[in-house]
């Protein structure tokens, strides 16, 4: 055992797309993950926990926001309810086993707050203790939520996550002396930070579909709010590849 230089290695993508119905989420992680595979000539996998809808976006696209004829290659893996976290880290697998280089997980907050998730798990604990106490339950639950971040963590793949996330306001006086809303942040539906296991945080507007990093370590994207697009891909493969290559594990 001995400390080391530490120097930067290749890594691959730890990318989250938070934000409410209609921000875009879907087709943002399929433009950022088209852009990847031009450079890496690799398939996209995409987790699709919404009954299909990814595959809206498999033909072409014509819109506001897109060029024209539009058009990405991918596959699906479709999970119908229930949504326990070890589904996912299966379907981690089965995406690794058949050679998949991009996935999608589109999303994560199924596995938090949807039908069979960890919120439901906690309580089928709770209610199957004699104690009835939380307490225990989430002690139970909670090695299931930390498998499927690890099965993330740990892939050998290039990972997006997409998460809905509810919008918080807050009252506050305008220069009027009038009481208005104002919108005071974004809260994902997954578990308390779950942020810290990403290498970019993206939370998305419903309005133009612009995204704003709120957690940077690449430093390219902090304080630049942009629509997300294939060169956004292209750009984040750029900074994945620069250092030296990964040591063989021992």
């Amino acid at each position: 055992m001995a400390f080391k230089k530490a120097e930067r290695k290749k890594s691959k993508l730890r990318l989250a797309l938070a934000g409410p119905s209609g921000s875009g989420k879907t087709l943002s992680a399929l433009r950022i993950a088209k852009g990847m595979a031009e450079v890496l000539g690799c398939r996209i996998g995409v987790i699709d926990t919404e009954k299909e809808s990814s595959s809206l976006y498999a033909g072409i696209v014509k819109g506001q926001l897109m060029p024209d004829n539009w058009l990405v290659d991918f596959e699906i893996l479709p999970f119908n309810p229930p949504f326990p976290p070890k589904k996912y880290v299966q379907g981690i697998k089965v995406a690794e086993t058949e050679g998949i280089g991009i996935l999608i997980i589109d999303s994560a907050s199924h596995a938090w707050a949807g039908e069979g998730g960890l919120l439901e798990i906690v309580d089928a604990f709770a209610a199957g203790s004699p104690s009835k106490n939380a307490y225990t339950a989430w002690k139970k639950a909670t090695p299931e939520q930390t498998k499927f971040v690890d099965a993330i963590l740990q892939s050998s793949m290039h990972i997006i996550v997409t998460m809905r996330s509810k919008v918080a306001y807050d009252m506050v006086k305008d220069d009027h002396g009038k009481i208005k809303p104002v919108k005071v942040g974004m809260a994902p539906i997954q578990r308390e930070g779950m942020d810290y296991e990403f290498t970019v945080w993206f939370d998305l507007t419903v309005d133009g579909h612009v995204a704003v990093a709120g957690k940077d370590r690449t430093s390219m994207f902090d304080g630049m709010p942009r629509v997300l697009t294939e060169e956004t891909g292209k750009e984040l493969i750029a900074w994945l590849n620069e250092g030296s290559e990964n040591e063989p594990a021992e």
